[in-house]
């Protein structure tokens, strides 16, 4: 926990839609949190958008530089958190930052090879003694915690996780990111909708548990750039592995204007969990759990800054290495004192 009057010093490395929320998201933290820095590959572009957020949640003026600086600020920094892409410079970015911070924390959403990428910044992090705080979002991050301990009280139970109730969706900010990041598109949203039916289903008890091909469907909009080939796009998409490859894919090219008007729209997100199982007798127990909110973004952002915390108590514990939100304790997300917190238990 903090001690007295110290603050968590913090710099974000990234200030698109996700680093922006998370610095106005701080104005909730002010007790806890000083904001020191923010990196960015346009420092120079999003420095306005950084200095207007302080000033509206009437926080502090943190110092805006380019990403390359980022070095000169590790001993400055009590926790960066990385707010950059998770599709394709992820692990490239990590393999240098657990060098050299001794907190980082990250919403990193790659499940299919989010423990093999956890092993190898295990492995850096140690070396180094530094402590990384992994993928935590909605999931990896709040619903894969409540998996684990689903799993723990109902023994052989079965678990269904699905994202975007209807009927309108819910905008996947890393699906969004992975398309813009396919040559050829301007810019793109995605909007993950599941299956009312098949979700049902489960909870009526009929045997099978759904694949998240069967649960789910993306929505695509995008914004060509000049000359680019959309039979192509089209391809890539389709066969774009852990984001796209293997679900129904609705794919639109659209305007920028049309496609402004989709990113409002599809501006909040849902989930559901639903672990179901039997007690030794037969009985019955369903366990369920959801997120409802209007702005994904930002409740990412307050994820992770809930991770920021835990991050910092964990390495100001001596833990050191790549961990998740499971293996830190709830208490650990807090700046209070574990009494305080456990008042009305």
């Amino acid at each position: 926990m903090t001690n007295g009057n110290n603050k968590i010093k913090v710099a974000v490395y990234g200030a698109g839609a996700l680093g922006l929320s998370a610095i106005a998201e701080m104005s909730l933290r002010k007790e806890d949190i000083e904001l020191v820095a923010v990196f960015s590959k346009r420092a120079d572009e999003v420095e306005p958008a950084v200095r207007n957020i302080c000033k509206t949640y009437n926080f502090n003026q943190p110092i805006v530089d380019d990403y390359t600086k980022l070095a000169d600020y590790a001993d400055k920094v009590d926790v960066l958190l990385y707010c950059g892409d998770s599709a394709k410079e992820y692990r490239p970015a990590m393999r240098y930052l657990a060098t050299i911070f001794k907190t980082l924390v990250d919403t990193y959403d790659d499940h299919s090879v989010f423990m093999e990428a956890k092993e190898e910044i295990d492995t850096i992090a140690k070396e180094n003694g530094n402590t990384v705080f992994m993928g935590y979002g909605w999931s990896p991050g709040v619903f894969s915690d409540t998996k684990i301990r689903y799993k723990a009280l109902l023994p052989n139970c079965e678990i269904m996780i699905a994202y975007g109730p209807p009927p309108s969706g819910g905008g996947s900010r890393g699906h969004g990111s992975a398309l813009r990041k396919i040559k050829g598109v301007a810019d793109a949203v995605s909007i993950t909708h599941y299956n009312e039916d098949v979700v049902q289903t489960f909870k009526n008890w009929v045997p099978g548990v759904p694949n998240t091909y069967q649960l789910h469907r993306r929505d695509n909009y995008l914004v060509l750039e000049n000359g680019a080939d959309p039979e192509r796009i089209t391809h890539d998409i389709e066969n774009y592995e852990s984001y796209f490859k293997g679900y129904q894919n609705d794919i639109t090219f659209v305007s920028q204007e049309q496609l402004e008007e989709k990113r409002a729209q599809s501006e909040g997100h849902g989930g559901i969990i639903v672990a179901r199982g039997k007690t030794a007798s037969g009985k019955k127990i369903v366990l369920t759990e959801t997120i409802d909110a209007e702005s994904n973004t930002e409740a990412t952002a307050d994820f992770a800054l809930g991770g920021v915390i835990a991050a910092y108590n964990m390495h100001k514990a001596g833990k050191t290495g790549a961990f998740v939100g499971a293996e830190a304790t709830i208490t650990s997300f807090s700046t209070k004192k574990v009494e305080e917190q456990l008042k009305g238990y």
